[in-house]
């Protein structure tokens, strides 16, 4: 008997087309007055169910969810899935005296996951955000009676994490003896009562941080003045995560698993003994406008690049999170999660660019706690009790440190899942109600709903399967 190895093609060219586009194309574009500071905005790690979940998602686990956060969760996934995200936000700014309304979205996620049915291994790959730049300031100043004078301060750009990753499941089993119902006949069973999976990443971090200051006059006849810089950065990051999965209790009926617990216990480390590959580039230049229209004036001045390291600190996070499952009311999930990445130990090695970073940085910290409520694990209800319901809060001090005060984040979220009929592809859909910053020591506060909606396709044909043949 011999075998051979298939692919469904149509779907493989189709995820491959899509990553590849997302590469070549990934932007950055939420907006936060914040990411003026540091690296930019941080990315919460997870994907969009455990947004939902305040952004638990170190212990959390999906039979046809891709969980790029904690590689060690990728056993966990059933069969070939591909997933893909985009994130909005409807915020405030304001100020003690001001305030300004801004809308913005970008890609999210795009990840693919390999896995053969039954198999003890996971391949996966996927492209997310790092960090967010997105920032635009104006302060209007009289010089004097006839002259006003503009400050314009905006920055564009950020980091991405591009991720390679695999996991490998080890699983350790509890033997009984088992009788028939007439006592005939003795049968060996062979429970699985623990479960230890580990898994590796490596990121790919790749990325811009353009910052513009432009100075602007309301006479024509005087020289407006712009500079712009430009750090380019390249390199790559390891992690490693584990995860622990123990049945607590196990219900039986006339022989058949009516009902069950498990307790799940998740740990990641992220570090980069690689230092980026980091370039610094300067244009200064001067231009008056003609008719509404902006004409150079004069040369302009370009300093050579400056060649540099840029190093990242180590990131730590741990969860735990508890599941109970039921033939007659379904399945819940509740856990909680800590991270926690120093930014004191940032390093930007590239002479006279300690402006760019200041003494903003400080130790980011993340709690979040989570719930997911699935009422029925059958396929044949009805499409609400097949639904996935999901709330959660974080409290997030965030990597920055702004005039003595480090920002926080506070937000609420929720979200659902919806299934797709005949398939375990499913829509996801979640918003967060946020607050971040303070109104003391003169400072932002930033307030309103983030939104994600994404897809997960893991359709019903098989992508892998063996043929057989004599």
């Amino acid at each position: 008997m011999k075998f051979t190895f298939s692919i469904n093609i149509k779907c493989a060219v189709v995820i491959l087309v899509v990553l590849l586009q997302g590469i070549f194309s990934y932007g950055q574009s939420t907006f936060s007055t914040y990411s003026r500071f540091g690296i930019g905005t941080l990315h919460q790690p997870g994907s969009m169910t455990h947004f939902a979940m305040g952004g638990l998602s170190t212990p959390i686990t999906d039979v046809s969810l891709i969980n790029l956060s904690n590689p060690a969760t990728y056993s966990s996934c059933g069969i070939t899935t591909f997933q893909i995200s985009a994130t909005g936000s409807a915020l405030k700014s304001t100020t003690q005296n001001e305030s300004m309304r801004y809308n913005s979205g970008q890609i999210n996620e795009m990840a693919i996951l390999f896995k053969k049915p039954g198999s003890k291994w996971a391949f996966a790959a996927g492209l997310t955000p790092y960090s967010t730049m997105n920032y635009k300031l104006t302060n209007a100043s009289p010089t004097n009676d006839s002259l006003k004078t503009n400050y314009i301060y905006s920055g564009t750009g950020g980091l991405n994490k591009l991720t390679i990753g695999a996991s490998r499941q080890f699983t350790f089993y509890k033997t009984t003896i088992r009788q028939d119902s007439l006592n005939r006949k003795d049968t060996t069973v062979r429970i699985p009562l623990h479960q230890l999976t580990i898994g590796m990443n490596a990121n790919f971090i790749f990325g811009s941080l353009i910052s513009e200051n432009m100075v602007e006059f309301n006479n024509a006849t005087y020289y407006n003045t712009k500079e712009i810089s430009k750090l380019m950065n390249k390199g790559w990051m390891l992690e490693g995560g584990l995860l622990y999965r123990t049945r607590l209790d196990r219900r039986e009926e006339n022989g058949k698993v009516i009902g069950e617990s498990h307790l799940f216990i998740g740990v990641d480390y992220q570090y980069s003994p690689f230092k980026l590959n980091s370039v610094y580039k300067e244009e200064n230049s001067r231009y008056i406008y003609s008719n509404g229209v902006a004409l150079a004036a004069g040369s302009t001045y370009t300093p050579e690049e400056r060649h540099g390291k840029m190093t990242l600190p180590q990131h730590m996070a741990a969860g735990i999170a508890f599941r109970k499952s039921h033939k007659k009311w379904g399945r819940y999930t509740v856990g909680i999660d800590y991270k926690m990445q120093d930014w004191l130990q940032f390093d930007l090695s590239i002479a006279n660019t300690d402006f760019l970073f200041g003494d903003y940085m400080s130790t980011a910290q993340t709690i979040s706690a989570g719930a997911e409520y699935e009422p029925s694990l059958a396929t044949h209800y009805d499409l609400l009790h097949r639904m996935s319901y999901r709330a959660g809060i974080r409290n997030t001090q965030t990597n920055l440190t702004v005039n003595g005060t480090q920002i926080t984040q506070k937000a609420v979220s929720v979200g659902i899942s919806i299934p797709v009929v005949r398939s375990m592809s499913r829509f996801h859909f979640a918003a967060e109600y946020m607050t971040s910053g303070t109104h003391e020591n003169e400072l932002i506060m930033e307030k309103g709903f983030n939104f994600i909606v994404g897809f997960t396709l893991t359709p019903s044909e098989r992508w892998f399967f063996q043929r057989k043949y004599d």
